[in-house]
């Protein structure tokens, strides 16, 4: 599939991930796409960075179609920059926990077979003591500071030839293992693409919204608030690292960027509630037009 307009080679209704992340992209360049503290990019930056990922991973880590590559970032524009990049270049979108210790990291990887870990500065140190396996540990703060000649590219050009069908695996999520051994959950880029589909029917996601990013990366609802926001044209909006176990910041930076639409889990909806009811706060949800849970 070239990397065109989002169009996939039979022009098919649903297309693969990355290609609805395009499709944004060329429709609203200059729109904010992504906001973490006072650091904002638009969509056509975040399309340029992630397009340098892209073409690093294949150039360079010569990574094929079906590869899997773990991810192990905070909450993060690279966390964002990782996941675009991985589903571009073929390959599997699979998080790791920054949370969890090195065994159970280094299990999952050998688990899934993956032999590409991204990380960067905030997560190096849980790779140090792995460098004596077969692991290609891509720092992605590095990759993206590069200076790759892209930014003269219309983003309708493509980057790279990779034949990616919307039957192809686009992420990786494993079970937290609470009753065994976790388990690896396969989600196609078909199921994800349907999915966002419903979301714009519903009109529970919309190109005007602005969408919390609250869930760490080791639940389902961290992609569906970063891949539902970026491929129906919204704006996210990321909290600090840690910043979802604080109830009173969450609240504010909801007040603060006015945001639209969240996406919690059941114990973070009772904890929100419960705080906004004791502190007589709730003024802060103002802004909040869909409020989902899962």
């Amino acid at each position: 599939m070239s990397w065109v307009l989002g169009k996939n080679a039979k022009g098919s209704d649903t297309q693969c991930i990355h290609d609805e992340f395009i499709n944004q992209a060329v429709l609203y360049p200059q729109k904010t796409a992504v906001i973490l503290n006072d650091k904002s990019l638009t969509y056509a930056e975040v399309l340029c960075m992630v397009r340098k990922l892209s073409v690093y991973l294949i150039e360079e880590c010569n990574v094929k179609r079906g590869d899997v590559i773990c991810q192990c970032v905070e909450r993060s524009i690279e966390m964002v920059i990782g996941i675009f990049a991985i589903m571009a270049s073929g390959c599997v979108y699979c998080p790791l926990n920054p949370a969890d210790p090195s065994l159970r990291l280094r299990s999952l990887i050998n688990d899934i077979h993956a032999t590409i870990v991204i990380f960067h500065s905030q997560t190096k140190r849980k790779f140090d003591c792995m460098s004596r396996f077969n692991l290609l540990l891509v720092n992605s703060e590095q990759i993206i500071a590069l200076d790759y000649d892209l930014k003269q590219q219309s983003l309708a050009l493509p980057v790279r030839d990779v034949h990616v069908t919307k039957d192809d695996i686009a992420y990786c999520i494993y079970t937290s293992g609470s009753t065994g051994k976790p388990k690896a959950v396969l989600i196609q880029h078909q199921n994800l693409a349907v999915w966002i589909r419903s979301l714009l029917y519903c009109s529970i996601q919309k190109p005007t919204d602005i969408t919390a990013q609250i869930a760490g990366c080791s639940w389902i609802l961290h992609a569906y608030e970063i891949i539902g926001s970026l491929t129906t044209g919204a704006t996210l909006v990321m909290l600090k690292p840690g910043g979802n176990m604080d109830v009173d910041y969450l609240s504010k930076t909801i007040e603060s960027e006015q945001v639209t639409t969240m996406w919690l889990g059941p114990s973070m909806v009772k904890r929100l509630c419960e705080f906004l009811q004791e502190t007589k706060q709730c003024y802060r949800l103002k802004t909040v037009q869909s409020f989902c849970t899962a």
